[in-house]
């Protein structure tokens, strides 16, 4: 068993092994340790299989004040990763196996299992002999792991068929440029940092460069463009999250695109953001890209693709940017930076496939080392008490209205956090985001269950809806926090 144990008698295995089904008592192991000062401690370095660790500790310590059970002076539970120890400290002249009979006759230190070894066997369950169990077993691991590799295969596929299309699209870009063919908007999508600005300059470079070999980055189109300081490149993002584009922006747009480019081919206009348009500036977008001016190319971004209005779609040529892989991140890191292993492999877990978020983590490691922190706090206040947890919100809250950039950020944190404790549980560790939590994630994790966990994610996830709407989020925080379930380490005093 996973928790350890010692099962009484054997001839019921042999029963059970034969049949298909049986039962047996199974025992915590307890061990007698006694100190140079007289004291005598009893020690549980096992559990029967499925009782819960904590439960079986506060019983223990119920028993004892309650005067059911006496003897027993103090409890600690001193758990870790190599194993369980609950160490109970005895009272001076208490016989350590008399207290072991009365833990045995009220605890469920001494429990009962009860198997049958039914399987689906040809669509039909059947109890089964553990000859015939193995054998099935075997005969299903072999069936599942070959769907599971074709499954791969196909994913890879479907990934490679990504990459040769985005090495396409690119490639009939710069045909396009060649020929004249070029379009008048560009909507690229995809998730922060994965690389839509860096393209969407590279593109502006590109439709104004100077040279054959377009962008070349070194004539003076090119290098203004790097510059910022280009009269004909207008880039619009909105100050906050929580700020839209308005009319007042669209109109703006309205009497600079309809004159003539200044110093270049082209005049390019870059909107960040574009599905944070209000309703009046996306209609009055809509009109101009519908009828658009000469020598005038829109570039829209967005991480949302979904909340563009569709009609603003349609005018558009679309590039969807997709996260590229860890090791994809690992070896352009390796390759472009002088950081250590270890620091490579953090960037790349954190990074999430965002090549533009590893760039600047590598330039400046101090933004792992901050999240980290971050981290950690999140886990601090996950295992406090409900004082620590309310003034944390006060916190989130002040920082909100001087900062409206800070709680998004916060709250995704937050469900990166809990999508780790969701891996953590599923035996998918390589796939942590904060790898050096898995310590934290093991204490939690036996404690909440995946649905706690998914209904605080979807908690998070419409806290962040309300933004939109300019809400004060103070109340749905402390919402969230009163959700949070209680951790317990440990049962120090009775």
């Amino acid at each position: 068993f996973p928790t350890g144990g010692l099962i009484i008698g054997k001839d019921i295995i042999k029963q059970g092994y034969n049949k298909g089904r049986g039962s047996f008592k199974i025992r915590g192991d307890m061990e007698v340790e006694e100190k140079k000062s007289g004291r005598s401690f009893l020690v549980i370095k096992s559990i029967p299989y499925q009782i819960n660790k904590s439960i079986l500790n506060e019983r223990i310590a119920q028993l004892a004040r309650d005067k059911k059970i006496e003897g027993i002076r103090d409890i600690r539970d001193e758990s870790n990763s190599e194993g369980i120890r609950v160490v109970l400290e005895l009272r001076r002249g208490v016989e350590p196996e008399t207290i072991k009979r009365q833990l045995y006759k009220f605890t469920s230190i001494e429990s009962s299992f009860g198997f049958n070894t039914l399987a689906i066997v040809e669509n039909k369950p059947k109890i089964l002999n553990l000859k015939e169990f193995i054998s099935e077993f075997v005969k299903f691991r072999e069936e599942t792991t070959t769907k599971r590799i074709k499954y791969d295969l196909k994913k890879a596929e479907e990934r490679a068929h990504v990459l040769i299309g985005l090495a396409t699209a690119v490639e009939n870009i710069g045909n396009s440029f060649q020929i004249g063919n070029t379009g008048h908007s560009y909507l690229i999508s995809g998730e922060t940092s994965v690389g839509k600005t860096t393209l969407a300059f590279d593109m502006a470079r590109m439709f104004n460069c100077e040279s054959n070999d377009k962008p070349c980055s070194s004539c003076t189109q090119c290098v203004r463009i790097d510059r910022n300081v280009h009269s004909d490149v207008r880039y619009l993002v909105p100050n906050s999250s929580t700020d839209f584009i308005g009319i007042k922006h669209v109109k703006e747009l309205k009497s600079e695109v309809y004159l003539k480019p200044y110093e270049g081919k082209n005049r390019i206009v870059i909107i960040d953001q574009i599905h944070r348009l209000t309703k009046e500036a996306s209609n009055s977008l809509l009109k101009i890209l519908e009828e658009p001016p000469e020598n005038v190319i829109f570039i829209l971004l967005t991480n949302k693709f979904k909340s563009v209005l569709p009609t603003i779609v349609s005018r558009c040529r679309i590039f969807q940017l997709k996260p590229t892989s860890r090791d994809v991140i690992s070896l352009h890191v390796t390759n472009n930076f002088s950081i250590n292993d270890e620091m490579v492999k953090e960037i790349s877990a954190i990074s999430e496939g965002r090549l533009g978020w590893a760039i600047k983590a590598s330039n400046d490691f101090q933004i792992v080392e901050n999240l980290k922190k971050e981290i950690i706090e999140i886990n601090d206040i996950f295992n406090s008490g409900i004082d620590e947890k309310f003034k944390y919100i006060d916190n989130l809250a002040s920082e909100f209205s001087s900062d409206r950039n800070s709680l998004p950020m916060k709250l995704q944190l937050w469900i990166d956090f809990l999508r780790d404790l969701v891996f953590y549980k599923s035996g998918f560790k390589e796939r942590l985001k904060f790898s050096i939590m898995q310590k934290d994630y093991q204490i939690i994790g036996s404690q909440i269950s995946y649905s706690e966990i998914v209904k605080l994610i979807v908690n998070l996830d419409s806290i962040t809806q309300y933004f939109d709407n300019n809400i004060n989020p103070k109340l749905l925080l402390e919402r969230f926090v009163l959700d949070l379930p209680e951790i317990r380490k440990s049962f120090n005093g009775i």
